[in-house]
């Protein structure tokens, strides 16, 4: 398990609570990455897009990225000449595309270094990835703008199950789970009914 500089899951509970304030949500609202990106300036487009608005994506390229190797790729973050561009793929379902979309948002926030694209002599695309630390710092970030803490907490008190509750916010039930688990929240659930 990666451990975090000293505050940064408190940060990350704030900077999504501050993120549905500046977009005037309340706190059980979904937060949709999609508007989050507009709001931070990061163009979001799918393959379908790059196609027809970047204008450099034949049908057998769309094809292979959408159905042929569908599962080996959720999104990538390109950042050229300051302006900031996320891929999602779309044949994920939206949940997917939510998390996924999320993460790389984190990263920006979070000013990672981006990924590195190389080129090989026989022309394949390598993509360098973050470093352990800086995935584990997106993935927490990304899971907290998506599901906040304390605001799951209110939901499952209401004895929503996990499906509600993942509906409620817009993630996976996996999500749910994950953040249940990672934040505490079923062992403080489970103190609560001891009493």
């Amino acid at each position: 398990m990666t451990t975090f500089r000293r505050g940064f899951k408190s940060w990350s509970e704030q900077m999504s609570l501050g993120f549905r304030r500046d977009l005037s949500l309340d706190r059980i609202s979904a937060l949709d990455p999609r508007k989050l990106g507009k709001h931070l300036g990061i163009l979001i487009w799918t393959p379908e897009e790059v196609a027809r608005l970047g204008g450099g994506l034949d049908k057998c390229h769309l094809d292979q990225l959408l159905i042929h190797d569908k599962s080996s790729w959720s999104a990538v973050t390109l950042i050229d000449r300051g302006r900031r561009l996320i891929i999602v793929n779309s044949a994920h379902v939206p949940v997917r595309q939510n998390s996924d979309l999320m993460h790389e948002i984190s990263h920006l926030v979070l000013e990672h270094e981006p990924a590195r694209v190389d080129m090989t002599e026989q022309g394949l695309m390598i993509l360098n990835n973050y470093d352990k630390k800086q995935e584990a710092e997106a993935d927490w970030l990304g899971g907290a703008l998506l599901v906040p803490r304390d605001p799951l907490l209110m939901v499952l008190s209401r004895n929503a199950s996990t499906t509600q509750a993942a509906a409620l916010f817009g993630v996976s039930g996996d999500m749910i789970s994950w953040r249940r688990k990672m934040t505490g929240i079923d062992t403080q659930l489970q103190r609560r009914s001891a009493i």
